[in-house]
């Protein structure tokens, strides 16, 4: 019997081998495959889809994306502003030099600048300031003929297109006004060239790139507001000889990298405004040497550090921002000089031990934010000398007694597991 059972069970085994064949491997390597898997996209088993490409690269492609203008791939040749084939302009210049211009029949004399439907004399025009007919129309390029431009304000025009590259040429400029528009591309680097400039803004646009890295030559700038746009890198070392700085607004733009440590040399900075970007690192102790600011903004960002005590030096400060960042360490008591301040954010960030009672010097005071951050300790009872009646201090690791002037809320919000 027990040789029967033997006998039943290795016909069962073979029977079952036989009834589930293997499969032969395919040269993907896959059971019972049929190639698809590792077909290259020109159809090649295995294939690193060299066999398809176009002479511009392109798999499977028509040449058409290195095309020139004369149909031959990668000729580099491209149409003029007259839509001739690498053609140099010439085509349809007119007799003023303005490429298709018609310069003589809108404004009678080569003396003139024809923008915008308007006649502007080479001579005489110091100041641009259309009314009208600009609205979804580029900045020409003949604007760089007006070289006796002292100003020009373009705000709110609903231009379109980059800020062109003759713009350079404009030597005599002190104002160019070219906030809240739709232009795109880069500032472009013909602009160091302006070393009269006094106001730069070009704040609300789309405009992308760096600053230019020379922007330090603009000796006579006085204002930088390029806030919202869509500008990246970091801060040009060189914007620290602009020792007659007092505006520098470059906020809500994806600016990187760190403060330079030379910001100190900006002596007359009256506003200094970089928050909502990406910044890193730490606040330099130079930031002390800036005696004549009244608003400084560094909030969202990603800075890290200590807050330096030279804080304490900026006796004329009414707004301090620096919210939202990953600054830690603890709150420098010098921070009790600056009795001109109103506003001083420290909210959301990872300061630690106790609140300096120097923090109750601060009578002027409209709105104190201490929250989400992991204080410790006992809140000083100097607190409630300073201005806001009911400043913010939720979230932290604050021990009772609280102050009167701690909230209900401020109360309950404390972790308070580590008090004694």
């Amino acid at each position: 019997m027990k040789n029967l059972f033997t006998i039943l069970f290795i016909s069962f085994f073979i029977f079952s081998c036989d009834s589930n064949p293997v499969s032969p491997l395919d040269e993907c390597g896959v059971s019972g495959g049929d190639n698809s898997t590792c077909l290259d996209e020109c159809g090649v088993v295995n294939g690193d889809n060299s066999t398809c490409l176009d002479e511009c690269g392109i798999v499977n492609g028509d040449n058409s994306t290195c095309e020139g203008c004369d149909g031959v791939p990668n000729s580099g040749l491209v149409d003029d502003e007259c839509g001739v084939c690498d053609g140099d302009n010439s085509s349809c210049t007119d007799e003023c030099g303005v490429i298709n211009g018609n310069t003589i029949l809108e404004c009678g004399s080569c003396d003139y600048v024809f923008l915008w439907n308007i006649c502007y004399n080479i001579e005489t025009t110091t100041t641009l300031e259309p009314f009208g007919g600009t609205s979804g129309e580029t900045i020409p390029p003949e604007i760089g003929k007006l070289i006796n431009l002292t100003k020009i304000y373009l705000n709110e025009r609903n231009l379109v297109g980059e800020i062109p590259n003759e713009i350079g040429n404009l030597i005599n400029l002190e104002d160019l006004w070219l906030n809240s528009n739709s232009l795109i591309g880069e500032i472009p680097s013909s602009i160091i060239n302006l070393t009269n400039l006094v106001d730069l803004s070009l704040r609300y646009n789309q405009l992308s790139g760096y600053i230019p890295s020379e922007i330090g030559s603009l000796i006579n700038l006085e204002k930088l507001s390029i806030q919202y746009n869509n500008l990246i890198g970091e801060i040009p070392l060189s914007i620290c000889n602009l020792s007659n700085l007092k505006y520098l607004s470059i906020n809500n733009n994806q600016f990187t990298g760190e403060i330079p440590l030379l910001i100190g040399n900006l002596s007359n900075l009256i506003e200094l405004e970089i928050n909502d970007n990406q910044f890193t690192g730490e606040i330099p102790f130079s930031i002390g040497e800036l005696i004549n600011l009244t608003e400084l903004e560094i909030n969202d960002n990603q800075f890290t550090g200590e807050i330096p005590s030279s804080i304490g030096n900026l006796i004329n400060l009414d707004t301090g921002l620096f919210q939202n960042n990953f600054l830690s360490g603890y709150i420098p008591s010098s921070i009790g000089s600056l009795i001109s301040l109103r506003y001083l954010y420290l909210n959301n960030n990872q300061f630690i031990g106790e609140i300096p009672e120097q923090i109750g010097q601060l009578s002027n005071l409209n709105i104190l934010l201490l929250s989400d951050n992991q204080l410790s300790g006992e809140i000083p009872q100097e607190i409630c000398n300073q201005g806001d009646t009911t400043p913010s201090v939720g979230n932290n690791e604050l021990c009772p007694p609280y102050p009167s002037c701690i909230s209900q809320n401020g109360i309950d919000s404390q972790d308070i597991s580590n008090c004694p």
